[in-house]
């Protein structure tokens, strides 16, 4: 930019105390490189950050074991059958919480 120009800006200024968005725009592009340097910058930094840093994923699950409530049975267990039930609950959740299962699920990932 040329001085002229800065010195038309300058009396401009001076003479309103206005500040335009033709202003903004005028600094902007005197800046331009600076603007364009610092947003590569910016950019670059956050890439090389995000490729350099391992993936972590972490997921949880919840498992609900129940039977289905009936108009008969709101709870959806028979209290004759409960400690059948019982025994069953544990048998399936020994069998869900085993580490033989949970290598299968990640290998079939």
């Amino acid at each position: 930019m040329k001085a002229k120009d800065t010195d038309k800006i300058v009396s401009k200024l001076s003479k309103n105390d206005e500040k335009h968005f033709s202003d903004y725009l005028i600094v902007l592009k005197r800046r331009k490189w600076v603007v364009i340097f610092l947003l590569l910058f910016i950019v670059g930094s956050v890439a090389i950050v995000s490729l350099a840093t391992p993936p972590k994923f972490e997921a949880k699950a919840q498992i609900l074991l129940g039977g289905q409530p009936t108009p008969m049975n709101p709870l959806g267990e028979s209290s004759q059958r409960l400690p059948e039930i019982n025994l069953h609950y544990q048998t399936q959740v020994k069998l869900l919480s085993s580490r033989a299962l949970a290598r299968k699920v990640i290998e079939g990932l």
